[in-house]
C-alpha cells in the first residue's frame, strides 16, 4: 500500500490512500515515513480506528517510542 500523510498529530494521523486496499478497521499496521526536514525516517505501529471517503484512514499510535514522538512534536511544532 502506498499514499500520503494529510494529518499527524502525537496520537495518530490521516492516511490517504494512493494504491491498495484499506486496511479493516481494528487492524494493526506498520508504518515507516519520513516527516519534512527530519533525517532518519520513523517507524511506528498503529491501529486503523475509522475510514475516510473510501480513500483514507484514520490511525492511532501504538506503543510510539519516546524518540519518534518528541520527532513529531518538533515537527508539527515548526509547521505550526
Amino acid at each position: 500500500m502506498s499514499g500520503h500523510i494529510a494529518d499527524i498529530s502525537r496520537a495518530g494521523l490521516l492516511f490517504s490512500v494512493e494504491r491498495g486496499p484499506l486496511v479493516p478497521v481494528g487492524k494493526e499496521v506498520h508504518l515507516q515515513f519520513q516527516l519534512p526536514g527530519q533525517s532518519r525516517p520513523i517507524r511506528a505501529r498503529a491501529e486503523v480506528m475509522r475510514h475516510h471517503d473510501r480513500t483514507s484512514m484514520g490511525l492511532r499510535f501504538v506503543m510510539l517510542p519516546l524518540d519518534e514522538v518528541q520527532a513529531i512534536e518538533a515537527y508539527i511544532q515548526k509547521a505550526g
